[in-house]
């Protein structure tokens, strides 16, 4: 005897095949509530994050879900399936869980540290991972420079938060340097070297400055350019970074050290120095190439 379904019990039945979905990544900050010592990543590497005493603070993270077409679902979400409209009625559609797990093996290629992965994370969290376990800016920066064009160049989507404070302008933006008389001394000048924005320049000379005086001699300035990142973060704002490579920034810095010798709180030098103008100028149309 053959069984007989009712077109309401078919339609629910009816399954659609797996599809690929699209990884979706969201940088922004949350405020976590921190177990000081045992705030550490597998592998045993302590974080930057890690202090003796629980606290909170604001901590770079991410949020990871996919997208099935119009139906969203976390990483963390543990359904296996979900309901859409299709051409045969409400179809069931299982999730790709291979695709979704290679797209966090991608995602954690690039630094990322899953939270659930962490020995201490006390309280609800709208995020997935940490950007780095490092609280490092040239880290965070790097990421935003780096790995979010990688990722987008894969198909992901990236959105990030209008007040996430490890936004950088693109790596290839072109440098000028502008070079100036001193309007009250004679033999000084000044000097403008930045960044040309979408029209508008950024003086980062500033920026530069301070990185030398954190610096107190040659070999704290060379920590720095070792520091284990892709790129170097130079401040604009204060949610924007201008980012370069450290060979291109050594280059730039050591130039800079040069030309302001003796006097790194000023922002002129005397008209014997004009000649180290060259070196800089060279050193920033390397560091576009």
């Amino acid at each position: 005897m053959s069984v007989i379904h009712s077109p309401s019990e078919q339609a629910f039945n009816a399954e659609a095949p797996a599809p690929k979905p699209t990884p979706v990544i969201r940088l922004f900050t949350e405020r976590l509530f921190v177990d000081g010592q045992s705030f550490a990543a597998k592998r045993h590497e302590r974080s930057a994050l890690a202090t003796d005493d629980a606290h909170e603070r604001d901590v770079a993270v991410i949020a990871l879900s996919f997208a099935y077409g119009t139906t969203r679902l976390r990483v963390t979400d543990e359904q296996e399936s979900f309901f859409v409209a299709g051409s045969r009625g409400l179809e069931r559609v299982s999730r790709n869980r291979a695709v979704e797990r290679q797209a966090q093996c991608i995602l954690e290629s690039f630094g990322a540290v899953e939270l659930g992965c962490l020995n201490t994370h006390v309280g609800e969290s709208n995020a997935d991972y940490l950007v780095h376990i490092s609280d490092n800016v040239h880290a965070l920066c790097s990421f935003s420079a780096y790995a979010v064009p990688q990722l987008e160049k894969l198909g992901w989507q990236v959105e990030i938060a209008p007040d996430y404070p490890y936004r950088v302008v693109a790596s290839e933006t072109p440098w000028y340097a502008k070079v100036e008389q001193d309007e009250e001394e004679d033999n000084w000048f000044s000097l403008e070297l930045g960044l040309d924005v979408d029209g508008q320049r950024i003086n980062l000379l500033a920026g530069l400055l301070e990185m030398l005086n954190e610096s107190s001699d040659s070999e704290s300035l060379e920590s720095i350019l070792r520091t284990p990142t892709r790129f170097r973060a130079i401040p604009i704002d204060g949610s924007r970074y201008a980012v370069l490579p450290p060979e291109r920034l050594r280059r730039l810095l050591y130039v800079l050290e040069e030309l302001y010798s003796g006097s790194r709180d000023k922002t002129t030098f005397m008209e014997a120095e004009l000649p180290v103008v060259a070196g800089l100028t060279d050193a920033f149309e390397d560091s576009q190439q």
